[in-house]
């Protein structure tokens, strides 16, 4: 009886640390997905704020000639 519940106890506990080890796989897909749309966000917000003097400039050279 106490072989059947170590054995019982054993399986239980390995599937308990298969389902650990696999949320761990999906929190790391998660924090990998989030650092690459953190990155795409900082050159897309790096892009915008070029753009956006590339104008201003731009519209004060334009105000110059007139």
């Amino acid at each position: 009886m106490d072989i059947f519940f170590l054995c019982f106890s054993l399986v239980e506990k390995a599937k308990a640390n298969q389902e650990l080890h696999n949320d761990l796989k999906v929190l790391d897909n998660i924090r990998k997905t989030q650092r690459e749309y953190y990155h795409k966000l900082v050159e897309n917000c790096e892009s915008t704020q070029r753009l956006q003097h590339d104008i201003r400039h731009h519209g004060l050279a334009m105000k110059s000639y007139v």
